[in-house]
């Protein structure tokens, strides 16, 4: 038995200026990807676990990360990482199978579509009777295209995905048993015309939308054999294509009318929900005065939720720094601006000099704020390299870039070369904090520093610093969607 396994994959935010490009994609390679994964959390990790288990001969050249701080992809480049899939793909057939640990929320300049786009070229190697396996996060935008080529599709059921490797071996599972003859998949989709729902997939709330709705999912797979796997995704709003926004897919074994019926009741019961919120966003300043306030033994987490470089966000936005530092706040850091000419400034000053900068800012100020003028000391330099510790992706290795941590008054400020969501407490360890000796300490990010950082907290607040991940999403100029469409659009129904 022979399975390909291969990913570009990336969430690309349809309106950020800078193009992911072939000197920003990392890419890894045959050993390397082996290297990166084996062992670790995530949906390559549970490939190599069934590769031992079941002893399949696992051929896979490439895994293509084109970011999650990017605009789409830049065309030359997807147009030549496809191409290296696809020629590994052609010299390895005949393949029993193919393992696809995608992301859902890619695009490419030209190509809207780009994950169905993908699927499509792979099918039409392989023909029309070898199974594919497609693994994808739960903010993805799942097209027809997608599942029209593919005949297994699962998604994580968690934010923070703290399920990657369960998502793999589902996947892996059942495309195992599809390859053995046991089972003949093939996917339902169905959608309402909305950009957001499902409370944005969270699911740290037992009661929220997504929860709820897994639940009747898994009662659903539990009670009928020939319904293999149940996906709801959250979708990803910041694209601008007509099949973007929130879906429910039902891989089934040959049993499509009931794949239907199921998921038209689930995309009911997201569109019933779709305007739930768990989290509500902060005025800059009531942040400033709650983080003044604060006095609990535990640090208080501050969101910069608006400026995720997990979802979109540039990484360099001040807004919320420079409330900090003219609110003189004391033992705190600031996680992190993404500033390569700072890192490189204190990498020649080197450690225990004092520095003034003008941090962050240089990208896009319509988003990210102007450039904040600091004075500090440069605490610490590091590689940018950590090994992820917590239930977020455990066992990886993240790469800040080189990273700097200059103290400038009372808050350690971290900046880092890329842009870099906060998800491991490993990351402020690497520059000798520990997180749970600070008083206040701001993470960009949305959601994914809570695996690790919420259980060491007192609490967490979510500011609004009128980032490029904004939920306004009447900011942004959507072009393509189909309308009406909520929230954008007063709904007749």
């Amino acid at each position: 038995m022979k399975i390909f396994a291969a990913a570009i994959w990336g969430e690309c935010h349809q309106f950020n200026r800078i193009l992911a490009t072939t000197g920003t994609v990392h890419v890894l390679r045959g050993a390397a990807i082996r290297t990166h994964h084996d062992g670790a959390a995530s949906m390559w990790g549970a490939f190599f676990a069934a590769e031992k288990q079941y002893g399949f001969e696992a051929v896979y050249p490439l895994e293509a990360f084109c970011g999650a701080n990017t605009g789409p992809v830049e065309r030359g480049c997807f147009d030549g990482l496809l191409a290296e899939l696809l020629t590994a793909l052609e010299a390895s057939l005949p393949v029993d199978g193919v393992f696809l640990p995608l992301h859902g929320a890619l695009l490419a300049e030209h190509i809207a579509d780009t994950e169905g786009y993908l699927t499509e070229r792979v099918r039409a190697l392989v023909g029309p009777d070898v199974p594919i396996a497609v693994g994808l996060d739960l903010h993805a935008n799942v097209t027809r295209k997608m599942c029209d080529n593919a005949n297994i599709l699962t998604a994580f059921r968690t934010t923070p995905h703290i399920d990657q490797y369960e998502t793999g071996a589902r996947a892996m599972d059942l495309l195992l048993r599809s390859i053995k003859g046991e089972i003949s998949p093939q996917i339902a989709l169905v959608r309402l015309p909305m950009l957001d729902a499902l409370d944005r997939g969270r699911t740290v709330d037992p009661d929220g939308p997504l929860p709820q709705v897994l639940r009747q999912a898994e009662r659903v797979e539990k009670e009928d054999r020939r319904i293999l796997c149940i996906s709801a995704h959250a979708g990803y709003p910041w694209a601008d294509f007509a099949e973007a926004g929130p879906s429910v897919a039902v891989t089934h074994d040959t049993h499509e009318h009931e794949a239907y019926r199921v998921a038209t009741k689930l995309i009911g019961e997201i569109w019933r929900t779709k305007d739930t919120r768990s989290v509500t966003l902060l005025d800059i300043e009531d942040v400033i005065e709650t983080a003044r306030a604060h006095i609990a033994e535990r640090p208080l987490l501050v969101s910069d939720y608006t400026d995720n470089p997990g979802g979109g966000g540039y990484g360099d936005g001040t807004r919320l720094l420079a409330a900090m530092l003219q609110a003189d706040l004391q033992d705190a850091v600031f996680f992190a601006i993404a500033d390569p000419d700072a890192v490189a400034a204190g990498q020649k000053a080197d450690i225990g000099a004092t520095l003034s900068l003008e941090l962050g800012g240089k990208i896009d100020p319509r988003f990210s704020g102007e450039p904040v003028a600091v004075t500090g000391v440069v605490r610490a330099l590091s590689d940018g390299r950590y090994q992820r510790k917590g239930p977020f992706a455990q066992g990886t290795t993240g790469e800040m870039g080189p990273s700097m941590r200059i103290e400038v008054g009372g808050i350690d400020v971290i900046v880092t070369t890329r842009p870099t969501m906060a998800d491991d407490r490993e990351q402020l360890r690497s520059l000798g904090i520990n997180a749970e000796e600070k008083r206040v300490i701001a993470l960009k990010g949305m959601n994914h520093f809570r695996a690790d950082y919420e259980p060491v907290s007192s609490g967490i607040v979510f500011a609004d610093a009128k980032g490029i991940c904004s939920h306004d999403y009447r900011a942004f100029p959507y072009k393509h969607l189909p309308r009406p469409i909520w929230p954008l659009d007063d709904m007749p129904f």
